[in-house]
């Protein structure tokens, strides 16, 4: 499995010094409480989880457990037996989650909507897909427009392909135990995805791997409430799909956005949009990063002017901690090429690289558009 990293030590050893972390947002990735396989499994049973052959078994336990026997579940131990089976339960096979209408794997089923985010996250290349659905009558606490709260029952879904095959299919659920995360891996006929616990590399012969639950906890750790890519900021467009006025209109936020969340189609407004949805995640006072580095590249709604926003007052003409090269700061205005940021993205297969875990290609647009705007300054 090519860079997938194997514990949040390795991580936060990575991200002591300036860099991005991981969607959009939209980490990829998912997150909160672990998904441990059922007590009653066996070591075999797992093995075919992981390989998405088809199963007897019908749910896998969303228990919380600690990151102890987290990471002997990630080492190859069955440690289902470590925790009660919580009230609630997410299904073995992706078909029974609620995403798709009965013998369809292909029509949404009523309630779920489809969703893109303003600013979206490097995936490798990948297509993806997301869908939202929120219980009936339900509302989203919007009280705090940088730190949405969803209700029990909200379930969110990102599909992953390449050359129209699909490669995976992750959900968030949230309950009343915390968040279930799962991923399931699609077979190669295309007629089902199966939940996976520890990850799989190279799926489907790609280069695009499901990550461990660890790694997806490392992103989503740094939003309020688990969601990445379901928030103000993200969904302040009129771009396709579900959008943040379509919330408030039909009645599903508890407080009004205020005006001018959408940002402008801006050099700058997107250079920080693509830093807000592929380094924020980590890079934010709630995010894995923040206690090794004091860098923040987290938009917020109250964000309106660039210059005073906490991405520029933390990166730009700011000295590095840790260095490689002939860097002078995190980003020096006027040139990216003396920039540590620009130098950290540039990186695969290094410790240095950023981001340090869910990618395995460099996003050369993305650098550019961010190499532009340090042009500008």
């Amino acid at each position: 499995m090519r860079r997938l990293a194997s514990s949040i030590g390795v991580v936060a050893g990575i991200l002591l010094a300036v860099g991005c972390g991981d969607d959009t947002a939209d980490a990829p990735g998912l997150d909160g409480g672990p998904h441990v396989a059922d007590a009653g499994r066996e070591a075999g049973v797992d093995a075919a989880v992981d390989a998405a052959a088809p199963m007897d078994a019908a749910m896998i336990d969303a228990g919380s457990r600690d990151a102890a026997a987290d990471a002997a579940d990630d080492a190859g131990a069955d440690g289902g037996s470590d925790a009660a089976a919580p009230s609630d339960m997410a299904p073995m096979r992706l078909s029974e989650t609620g995403l798709y209408r009965e013998g369809s794997l292909t029509e949404l089923a009523d309630g779920v909507l489809a969703y893109t985010p303003r600013y979206e996250l490097w995936s490798d290349g990948a297509d993806k897909l997301r869908y939202l659905f929120l219980p009936e009558g339900e509302r989203i606490d919007t009280s705090d427009m940088d730190a949405f709260v969803f209700p029990v029952g909200t379930k969110a879904w990102k599909e992953f392909s390449h050359d129209g095959t699909r490669l995976e299919t992750r959900l968030l659920w949230k309950t009343e135990d915390g968040w279930i995360h799962v991923a399931y891996a699609w077979n190669e006929a295309q007629t089902e995805a199966i939940a996976t616990t520890r990850g799989a590399p190279d799926v489907l012969g790609t280069e695009h791997d499901i990550p461990t639950r660890i790694q997806c906890r490392d992103c989503h750790s740094g939003a309020a409430d688990t969601l990445l890519g379901v928030s103000a900021i993200q969904l302040a467009h009129d771009g396709q799909g579900l959008t943040l006025d379509q919330l408030e209109v039909e009645g599903r936020l508890t407080d009004a956005p205020p005006a001018g969340l959408a940002r402008p189609d801006t050099l700058e407004w997107n250079a920080l949009g693509y830093l807000h949805a592929n380094c924020g995640t980590c890079h934010n006072p709630q995010g894995i990063a923040f206690d090794r580095v004091e860098l923040e590249l987290w938009l917020r709604a109250s964000d309106l002017d660039v210059a005073s926003t906490r991405t520029f007052v933390t990166s730009v003409d700011v000295a590095i901690e840790q260095t490689t090269g002939d860097d002078t700061a995190r980003i020096e205005p006027g040139a990216p090429e003396d920039s540590a940021l620009i130098t950290r993205m540039k990186l695969r297969d290094a410790e240095e690289a950023m981001p340090p875990i869910a990618s395995e290609r460099v996003d050369d647009a993305g650098i550019a558009l961010v190499e532009q705007w340090i042009e500008s300054l």
